[in-house]
């Protein structure tokens, strides 16, 4: 059973992801900016805990009720957002689920890809944050690997392996293709490691490889995937890989609050992402 504690590093491993997702938006989208939010209105990031209704949506709309004059930004809203904008009207589009969505297979991905080619102004941003699936896909081929010669694994052998922190639980189905080279299709369940029934967030993992081999079919470019655990590093110790956010790492501290290690354990599991417009 999940303790009080355990409840209030959720809710401060979720005020990280939204203070990421900030970061993102005051670097990324230029001020007076058009940008759409691809999440529905009611997603909540780790479901529903008790007086903590956070979510990305709510987040930028403060965020924009904040701005006032010229910097006003402008928020479009829902998965459906990009159908109804003009081809090049948009600055910026922000994501935590719609990129893992559509992984389930091609035809998603790439349709979420040439929706977002087709409305940013060139040189804007698809941005984000998804599941971290470094530690996913190293497993996932351990395993393959291990099949292909005849070796027996446990059922619980790719869930048990990618436990990091304690606090959360990474599975993957493996009654899909979890085995396979494939590069979509990959279905995980995000949990608390205390809780296997409940589940708080379902997807499919997100290749890279294969992001940063499709997007320039679509007039995209790969910038840049840090773990959330190293983008919370870089506002203090900026490294010069970074190139696509080099320069605001120096001068957005962030909010002032600490995470504790348990949250920046946790915060593993999470990748923010950046992908550029063609200029």
């Amino acid at each position: 059973m999940a303790t009080k504690k355990d409840s209030s590093t959720l809710i401060e491993l979720q005020n990280l992801v939204l203070w990421a997702l900030e970061a993102l938006t005051r670097a990324l989208v230029p001020l007076g900016g058009v940008l759409c939010c691809l999440d529905p209105d009611d997603l909540d990031l780790f479901g529903a805990f008790e007086n903590n209704s956070s979510s990305p949506l709510g987040l930028l709309r403060q965020f924009r009720s904040d701005l006032s004059g010229p910097g006003r930004m402008q928020l479009l809203t829902g998965k459906e957002c990009l159908d109804h904008v003009a081809e090049g009207a948009v600055d910026g589009c922000v994501t935590f689920c719609a990129l893992d969505s559509a992984f389930e297979n091609a035809t998603c991905c790439e349709t979420l890809l040439r929706k977002v080619a087709g409305r940013l102004r060139p040189g804007c941003r698809f941005f984000g944050i998804c599941v971290d699936s470094a530690s996913a896909w190293t497993s996932i081929q351990k395993e393959f690997e291990a099949r292909q010669i005849g070796r027996s694994i446990s059922e619980k052998w790719l869930e048990t392996s990618l436990r990091a922190g304690g606090l959360l639980r990474l599975s993957i189905d493996q009654t899909t293709n979890s085995y396979a080279r494939a590069a979509y299709g990959h279905e995980f369940c995000l949990g608390r490691s205390d809780d296997i029934e409940n589940n708080l967030r379902r997807g499919y993992l997100v290749n890279f490889a294969e992001l940063i081999r499709i997007a320039p079919q679509y007039g995209l470019v790969f910038r840049e995937a840090l773990n959330l655990r190293d983008l919370w590093d870089e506002f203090h110790r900026p490294l010069q890989y970074c190139e696509e956010m080099r320069s605001f790492y120096q001068r957005f501290p962030g909010q002032q609050f600490r995470p504790s290690p348990a949250v920046l354990d946790s915060a593993i599991y999470f990748s923010t992402f950046v992908i550029r417009g063609r200029c």
